[in-house]
């Protein structure tokens, strides 16, 4: 099952600044001055485990030339799909969220996942990606349960930090609760309205 997802995933992701992967030796001085002067980010994903840049875009194209990469792989297939944000900015956050809902892709399941400081130390804050899945095999792989099981037309919302999902809580029109995961340990997200 883990080998069907693998080759069936589609995930990727961008930086708004190359400071913190030159910090973390990802790229060099130089890279990020070029980067920097031109505008231009890395659109990165993952191939045999590893992190690799899939190609280079402008800066304020990232999120359009991701988006229209995962509509070109699935189309209108049902989908179960993830957006990533490095950052607690909720309108940026609903920005991703739009950007998924405006355009062609079929997304049944969603999920928002608020990207913890260690992942973050290597990619700084901004970070975003998105990452999708068929819908086929996503009910193998959870059984139609887990954290990504949302109603219909609902975003649940979960923070990835070192250890996985450390809280979650379901974002749909008039549910204000906020919940944990039961036996993570963790404190319920703090939410700003």
């Amino acid at each position: 099952m883990a080998q069907q997802v693998r080759r069936t995933i589609c995930c990727q992701f961008t930086v708004p600044t190359l400071e913190y992967l030159r910090r973390g030796g990802r790229v060099s001085r130089g890279q990020e001055m070029v980067g920097t002067l031109l505008g231009v980010r890395p659109v990165m994903g993952f191939e045999d485990g590893r992190i690799r840049v899939e190609r280079t875009v402008r800066q304020g194209q990232a999120l359009q030339d991701i988006i229209r990469t995962l509509e070109e792989r699935f189309g209108r297939e049902p989908i179960s799909i993830s957006v990533a944000h490095g950052g607690r900015d909720p309108g940026r956050m609903a920005e991703l969220r739009a950007a998924v809902e405006r355009s062609r892709l079929n997304p049944v399941r969603r999920r928002v996942q608020l990207v913890g400081a260690t992942i973050g130390a290597h990619v700084g804050p901004g970070f975003y990606g998105v990452s999708a899945l068929p819908l086929s095999v996503t009910e193998r792989v959870i059984g139609g349960c887990g954290p990504i099981t949302t109603a219909c037309g609902a975003w649940a919302v979960t923070e990835l930090g070192a250890h996985g999902a450390l809280g979650k809580r379901e974002n749909s029109p008039g549910n204000g609760e906020r919940r944990h995961l039961p036996g993570s340990g963790a404190q319920p997200l703090s939410w700003g309205s």
